[in-house]
């Protein structure tokens, strides 16, 4: 699967290329974003968007019309889920958190100058876990592996400058011994993340009167 990811990365870049020929439209735009998720474990018996952790990327949109673009992005995102005080007795406390590098593929619609809107695929891999109860450390094991679903927008504020809020939701259960007392519609645990974040875009060259980005 790893293998199938990287080579299609790979190529992702070439095939659009190739629907550039005779164009002078400038086919990569780059950019940089930083925030913050808040989110929640469907399955866990925890329910509420209590676990903030930071989400940063960089990315660059591939523009093959001057409306429309796929975008790549490798980020950083903190996810997990974490307990309510319960009458306010500490000892209820439980908190879980999963870290991971991202690489969302999303096809975008460029409305203008006043936002993007995207939707698409996302590839996570686990790179640090960490479950913890009012006490102690606890055992999980998550799978290494996370696919999911995304959408969103980005609303231009001035110039280059956005603010970026996306949805991100699980298609694979994240914990390989679910919970079986779970009420989930599906038997399993599954991310739910909303992102908030700024995006600072790069320079884009003038197309055809529109000067998206530019100074």
């Amino acid at each position: 699967m790893r293998n199938i990811l990287i080579g299609f990365i790979m190529l992702l870049p070439f095939l659009l290329t190739a629907q550039k020929k005779q164009r002078d439209t400038q086919l990569f735009v780059g950019y940089l974003a930083a925030g913050m998720n808040v989110s929640q474990i469907a399955g866990d018996r925890m329910a509420g968007y209590r676990k903030v952790g930071a989400n940063a990327g960089v990315g660059t949109y591939i523009m093959y019309k001057p409306f429309f673009s796929n975008s790549i992005e490798i980020s950083y995102s903190m996810k997990g889920s974490q307990e309510a005080f319960k009458n306010n007795n500490p000892t209820s406390f439980k908190k879980y958190t999963m870290d991971y590098v991202e690489i969302p593929v999303l096809f975008n619609y460029h409305e203008k100058e006043v936002a993007i809107f995207s939707a698409g695929i996302t590839f996570g891999r686990l790179i640090r876990n960490e479950a913890r109860n009012a006490i102690n450390l606890v055992s999980t094991d998550p799978k290494k592996w996370e696919f999911g679903i995304t959408a969103g927008g980005t609303f231009i504020l001035k110039k280059r400058f956005g603010f970026n809020l996306k949805v991100n939701y699980s298609l694979n259960s994240i914990l390989a011994s679910p919970d079986p007392g779970s009420k989930a519609r599906r038997n399993g645990w599954y991310h739910n993340a909303l992102t908030f974040r700024f995006v600072y875009m790069f320079k884009k060259k003038e197309d055809k009167g529109t000067t998206y980005y530019e100074e």
